[in-house]
């Protein structure tokens, strides 16, 4: 499992020492936190809501979000990196710059 590593590693580098939490894709078009390091796999960071055409189609979710203070980060399978998500973006997708606790 070399991914959740690298995912790791990529959140050290843009997070530094700032507070910072990563959610995965959830039910019905939200987001959870991350609970293990299975969260951080390929099999988990998915899109399951995107559009059969392909990448230049809609997608109503991202892989995993980065929540770094108040900015937002995007999961990029291709990029192997958090890329910044706009403000225009994260409003259009109802994205909140926040950390919710996992359940116990």
């Amino acid at each position: 499992m070399v991914l959740p590593v690298v995912v790791n590693a990529r959140v050290v580098s843009i997070a530094g020492d700032r507070p910072s939490c990563i959610r995965v894709t959830g039910d019905q078009f939200d987001y959870r936190p991350v609970t293990s390091w299975f969260d951080l796999t390929a099999f988990a960071m998915r899109v399951p809501f995107e559009s059969a055409g392909g990448s230049n189609d809609p997608q109503w979710t991202f892989h995993a979000v980065l929540v770094v203070e108040s900015e937002l980060y995007n999961w990029s399978h291709m990029r192997m990196n958090f890329v910044p998500v706009s403000s225009n973006v994260a409003r259009a997708l109802h994205l909140q710059p926040r950390c919710v606790r996992a359940r116990q």
